[in-house]
């Protein structure tokens, strides 16, 4: 159920982005900065590996309301993101978000690493990932 959740959010996360694809082409970056069509495939990955962690863990008979609730507070945000970003140009309030975001990340990664060391490690992960594709 939880994938399915993550796999939604992500594909909604579209409609707010507009010409995302057009604000990341006119922005300032540095040489190595990846195309813009590589993003679609990476972010259904990490989603997809967002949703089988989240899953493994909603599965455990052990007590996981912790981690459930920071991981449902971090995907709100990370849909957030992209209304902060592309459709309301709100750079500045964008990047203090993505710093609550990967905190957040963090957190649920050691919450998830504490029930299952998979779900916990590919959390992690995701967390370095996300790291690198700021800005």
């Amino acid at each position: 159920m939880y994938w399915y959740l993550s796999l939604v959010v992500h594909l909604w996360g579209y409609s707010p982005q507009g010409d995302s694809k057009g604000i990341y082409d006119k922005l300032k970056k540095p040489a190595f900065a990846p195309p813009s069509w590589t993003f679609p495939v990476a972010w259904t990955s990490l989603y997809t590996i967002m949703g089988i962690a989240k899953y493994r863990i909603a599965s455990k008979e052990k007590e996981s309301k912790s981690a459930e609730l920071l991981y449902d507070t971090q995907l709100g945000l990370n849909f957030l993101w992209s209304f902060l970003f592309f459709k309301w140009g709100l750079r500045g309030t964008a990047f203090i978000e993505m710093a609550a975001l990967l905190t957040l990340i963090t957190l649920t990664a050691f919450e998830f690493y504490k029930i299952d060391r998979t779900s916990g490690l590919a959390s992690e992960t995701i967390n370095h990932k996300k790291e690198r594709t700021l800005y």
